[in-house]
């Protein structure tokens, strides 16, 4: 997972969420990567335009971290993958 590069973004609201669950053996974490950026790109919009990853406040592997650009889309986020 690319690292939060603040030189290059000043997003300031953060997000923590689980990784989603996917059935798919020995792909399970690329599969889970790629429906949360895939569903950032369509809903939110491009990365490092409107969000970015981040490891800021990540606790755990099993936590997905993500800076946006406005709250609504970090709203937006938590509401589709916190739960």
């Amino acid at each position: 997972m690319p690292a939060y590069l603040p030189d290059i973004t000043d997003f300031e609201y953060v997000a923590l969420a689980p990784w989603p669950s996917i059935d798919c053996p020995q792909q399970d974490w690329i599969m889970a990567y790629h429906s949360v950026e895939t569903w950032l790109n369509t809903q939110v919009g491009p990365h490092w335009v409107r969000w970015a990853w981040s490891t800021v406040g990540s606790q755990t592997s099993r936590d997905c971290c993500v800076r946006f650009r406005y709250a609504p889309d970090r709203t937006l986020f938590l509401l589709r993958w916190a739960g």
